[in-house]
């Protein structure tokens, strides 16, 4: 009997114990979740994250200067990479060349630039569907990938992906092609040989369409901006490519912006009169204000532009415009800056628009980090 009693003193102690295992680890896991919450900002945008968008414009005659195809290509690859290092949503390529009267088109740098921006910014694997091979394109194939977020392998699985439509036919959907070993269908009908965002989920689900004879991965089209957009993935695909928009002159910057609809919750009054599109314009030349970064304050917004000059600077580019001309940088811009003050201030050394944009970008990054975000 005293073996027995022992036994079953020792049995109700061990569930005892059990018990109270149980009951730290879940106070435990309570006061993690509560941390967690107390911890993460409210109202702090996080970097890259969905809550405002970066565009930046250069001017074509950046390339004015080059002697080879070679030299301008490498010009652009430095671009292209600056946009995906700092998250860059849009760039705008405008013609700083005098405006003629009457003339609606672009000089051949603006034209060799957008493309080649264009070009970089697609993925591999669609280039030949979306693009006529010549000389251009081919020089742009010799720099490495700019290795943005949407440049996937095929072994490679993210809930979204840039597909190309191959075939559609009315009632039969599109069949697209994502850069995987199937195929993607789309229930939609969608021109041929458009790029477009597709939704493909979490895992692979496919069935076999008997429109094509072909099992296919079920997929539905997206915003090209839902990447960034999503709520789980988002801070981990903040570089997912970025537009590349071609304009006449400087004052066309400032309109028709190639980004997703403002938040709801901002008002069309808040928007900036000399932003046009933009919330904050700012421009950037050795003739622009000096400032520490630290010491930068700018108003809360959720599209900044930021505006580079050509071969002859940012002023020069106000001069050829017709609609700019009259008017000062600090007309035009909210902020005028000199983004690289220091060794060169002052100096007949220059620095290459293509060495500004990576050093303004940098220079930028930490206040564009804190007041980016919900207006």
């Amino acid at each position: 009997m005293g073996k027995k009693h022992k036994s079953e003193e020792k049995e109700a102690k061990q569930v005892e114990t059990d018990e109270e295992r149980r009951a730290e680890k879940k106070a435990r896991k309570k006061d993690k979740k509560a941390n967690q919450s107390d911890e993460k900002p409210s109202n702090e945008p996080l970097p890259n994250s969905n809550k405002y968008c970066i565009s930046y414009a250069i001017a074509s005659s950046t390339i004015d200067h080059c002697t080879s195809l070679e030299q301008a290509t490498n010009i652009a690859y430095s671009l292209a990479r600056a946009a995906v290092i700092f998250s860059v949503d849009e760039i705008v390529v405008f013609d700083d060349t005098p405006v003629k009267a009457g003339a609606d088109t672009v000089s051949a740098s603006a034209a060799f630039l957008a493309k080649a921006l264009q070009y970089l910014e697609t993925p591999p694997y669609l280039r030949k569907q979306l693009f006529t091979r010549c000389d251009e394109l081919d020089a742009c194939d010799a720099f490495p990938p700019v290795a943005a977020h949407h440049h996937l392998s095929n072994s490679e699985w993210l809930p979204y992906r840039e597909g190309v439509v191959l075939k559609s036919e009315a009632g039969k959907g599109s069949y697209v092609d994502i850069g995987l070993d199937r195929m993607c269908f789309i229930p939609e009908n969608l021109p041929e040989r458009q790029r477009i965002t597709v939704s493909v989920g979490s895992e692979a689900q496919t069935e076999f369409f008997p429109a094509y004879s072909e099992t296919m991965i079920k997929g539905c089209v997206s915003s090209p901006f839902a990447p960034k957009l999503d709520s789980e993935i988002g801070s981990q695909v903040s570089a997912w490519g970025f537009r590349v928009r071609l304009v006449r002159s400087l004052s066309k910057v400032m309109k028709n912006a190639a980004l997703p609809p403002r938040n709801a919750s901002s008002s069309s009054s808040s928007k900036k009169e000399k932003g046009g599109a933009y919330d904050v314009v700012i421009g950037t030349s050795i003739e622009g204000a000096e400032t520490d970064p630290a010491s930068l304050v700018l108003p809360k917004f959720q599209r900044i532009l930021i505006v580079f000059g050509g071969a002859k600077g940012l002023t020069q580019a106000l001069q050829a415009d017709p609609d700019l001309k009259d008017r000062t940088p600090e007309d035009v811009f909210n902020l005028f800056l000199n983004t690289c003050p220091g060794p060169l201030s002052g100096q007949k050394i220059s620095m290459r628009a293509e060495e500004a944009v990576l050093v303004t970008l940098g220079f930028l990054q930490n206040t564009i980090y804190k007041f980016g975000g919900i207006l």
